[in-house]
């Protein structure tokens, strides 16, 4: 019996906002051909570093919220703690796991985007080049993150192409402002596991009753000083900020 053929299958995909706002960015329509594969990768990534950046407020006030109920459902005990020391500052912390595993996974795919944006760039620029990726390098005895993706526009683009002087001074201005410090965090908490003088969430107590005034809960801060969610917001503008100046570079 003569096997049945398999129907064609018509493809519907729904994509989210972050998604599509990826796609705005990197439409597979404006650019080459030959660049489609190298176009979809950097808008999946993109959609991925703005959808982990859409979820820290939440963790944070989760976390905020189950902190104030474990401090509730222990007030006599932490009341007694406060008042058998009262020479003593009592300080309660809570791990915030939750919001910390965010901002985890906000840094990884900040340098994971930016990995394959500059071979994206790379590409533009002389599409049979060995492209490189946004990695650090030394200048005068300083870790620049995005040095390698400036020493290949330098040295390695074509003699053609007008805009080399202007990309390199991009890529390097940027990353002193902001991108170093974003790359050093992520590399500090792949490595070294916490971010010295991080600040986190935690609330002063006091011998009276209640022992914690939930008004003056600490919300996590990074060692400047800037609350991680301000920090976090300002990552996602500094980045499409950097994108505007960076891809109109990308014609001769």
């Amino acid at each position: 019996m003569p096997r049945a053929e398999a129907m064609p299958e018509i493809r519907i995909i729904f994509i989210g906002h972050l998604t599509a706002a990826a796609n705005a960015i990197f439409n597979p329509n404006g650019f080459p051909g030959e660049l489609q594969r190298e176009v979809t990768i950097c808008a999946n990534r993109f959609a991925l570093y703005l959808h982990n950046s859409s979820l820290l407020a939440s963790a944070i006030e989760k976390d905020r919220s189950e902190f104030l109920s474990i401090l509730s459902a222990n007030a006599n005990d932490l009341e007694s703690a406060c008042n058998s020391r009262p020479e003593l500052r009592v300080v309660a912390y809570t791990d915030g796991l939750r919001h910390l595993m965010i901002f985890h996974s906000i840094l990884y795919s900040l340098k994971s985007f930016l990995d394959v944006f500059a071979i994206l760039v790379c590409r533009i620029i002389n599409p049979r080049t060995s492209p490189t990726t946004f990695g650090s390098k030394k200048i005068n005895g300083k870790e620049i993150s995005g040095a390698k993706l400036a020493r290949w526009v330098e040295r390695s683009s074509p003699a053609s192409f007008s805009k080399k002087l202007q990309l390199k001074d991009l890529v390097l201005s940027h990353s002193r402002d902001w991108i170093s410090d974003a790359v050093g965090y992520r590399d500090t908490l792949a490595h070294f596991g916490e971010i010295k003088g991080m600040e986190v969430m935690s609330i002063p107590g006091h011998a009276a009753k209640p022992p914690f005034d939930t008004e003056n809960i600490r919300l996590p801060k990074l060692p400047s000083g800037e609350l991680l969610s301000d920090y976090c917001s300002e990552l996602v503008t500094k980045l499409g900020i950097f994108l505007d100046a960076v891809i109109p570079c990308r014609r001769q």
